[in-house]
């Protein structure tokens, strides 16, 4: 919204005006169990250019805790050995 004699704009407008703007993900805490079951269905091999893939992906969706750092890696590794069939 934007006031008289103000520079104050909503969020929503300058995203509708500038479609470059990225929005960034909304940090979450939660472990991305759902995230990595849906990765599974398709992966059930990968390679590490594949790892490297969805480690950004998680990042892009906002587990970023667990996507860079080295026990969050460890962690999700491990469950992804332990849930594919």
């Amino acid at each position: 919204m934007r006031k008289m004699g103000s520079c104050r704009y909503n969020f929503h407008q300058i995203i509708s005006y500038n479609k470059r703007i990225i929005v960034p993900a909304k940090i979450k805490n939660r472990f991305p169990k759902k995230e990595l079951d849906a990765w599974l269905r398709v992966h059930q091999t990968w390679d590490h250019i594949e790892w490297l893939n969805l480690l950004e992906n998680l990042t892009k969706l906002g587990f970023h805790e667990w996507s860079s750092s080295e026990l969050g890696q460890r962690e999700i590794g491990f469950y992804l050995e332990t849930k594919r069939h």
